[in-house]
């Protein structure tokens, strides 16, 4: 049997990348709920959650160069958005650990570059999924 990591967005290294820091992030923000910072934890919990939920749906409409666009692009939002959600909460101390925060902070800072890079990817090579193209014209 195939692997299905191997197939669809699954092998796409900017979703297992944001996969990754969402569950990371959701184990952080769970300590935040007995230090009275719970809002800004469901805040940074959102927009991590986010990433990985628009590539996977970006991925679905990829057909539409433009929307597949758009939802990488609101991707990369979200995960500067959760940048600025964690560098709040070391500056307000609702996040004291400097190790973690480093770590998370690399991990955003890593996502973002990495999906900068696919968007310019996108732009400039997309092609349509292979069960749209025309069997006699496809390379």
């Amino acid at each position: 049997m195939a692997d299905p990591a191997k197939f669809g967005y699954l092998r796409l290294e900017v979703y297992q990348l944001s996969h990754d820091l969402s569950i990371r992030i959701d184990s952080m923000t769970r300590k935040l709920r007995f230090s009275g910072q719970s809002r800004i934890g469901d805040q940074i919990q959102r927009s991590s959650k986010s990433v990985p939920a628009l590539i996977v749906e970006g991925y679905a409409r990829r057909r539409h160069k433009a929307a597949w666009l758009n939802y990488l692009d609101q991707a990369l939002g979200s995960s500067d958005e959760t940048r600025q959600h964690l560098e709040c909460l070391f500056q307000t101390r609702g996040l004291k650990n400097m190790a973690e925060y480093s770590t998370l902070a690399a991990a955003c800072e890593k996502l973002s570059a990495k999906l900068g890079a696919f968007i310019k990817g996108v732009q400039k090579h997309h092609t349509l999924p292979f069960y749209l193209r025309d069997s006699r014209t496809a390379p």
